[in-house]
């Protein structure tokens, strides 16, 4: 009654990763990377419906990510650094059946944190999704009735991690 996976006969994938990082100066750092995939049936046919030509669901099209950091040193006993990370994650387009009847489209998810840091602990404070893209991340058919699931909506936090490593 859920999702079936079955033989597709003949498929072709294609693609390419680009990955790269910038350190221009002690404190910043930037990271970017770019995938491509170009999946798609060679020959498929379920006894009713050709295929052939069509993207493979749940492959995404493209992925990204382009990231920024910097680091403030502090001289103060309850911290050693403040660190400022902002990101930009990317994935799609997304078909989610065999006909390429359902797609999701291209997205990004802006994302961001601060932690404050110190040899024995760390404290971030983080968002995802800070724009609150709507986005779906799954989608099937079983027994007639289409299931979409949605992707996480803009979330924030706090993280406390603790070092209790003794010399």
């Amino acid at each position: 009654t859920g999702r079936i996976m079955t033989n597709a006969g003949r498929t072709r994938s294609a693609g390419a990763e680009l990955q790269m990082s910038w350190k221009p100066a002690r404190r910043w750092s930037f990271n970017a990377s770019y995938g491509f995939t170009d999946a798609r049936f060679v020959s498929y046919s379920d006894g009713r419906n050709d295929y052939a030509g069509k993207r493979i669901p749940y492959a995404p099209r493209n992925t990204m990510f382009v990231g920024a950091a910097y680091r403030q040193p502090l001289v103060c006993g309850f911290a050693d650094g403040l660190d400022f990370n902002i990101n930009l994650r990317g994935v799609g387009s997304i078909y989610w059946d065999d006909a390429n009847a359902v797609r999701e489209p291209f997205y990004t998810q802006l994302g961001a944190s601060v932690r404050l840091c110190h040899e024995r602990y760390s404290i971030d404070f983080w968002g995802e999704n800070i724009l609150d893209t709507h986005f779906s991340t799954f989608y099937f058919v079983s027994i007639g009735n289409a299931f979409l699931q949605k992707g996480k909506p803009r979330r924030f936090g706090v993280t406390l991690r603790l070092n209790f490593q003794t010399a």
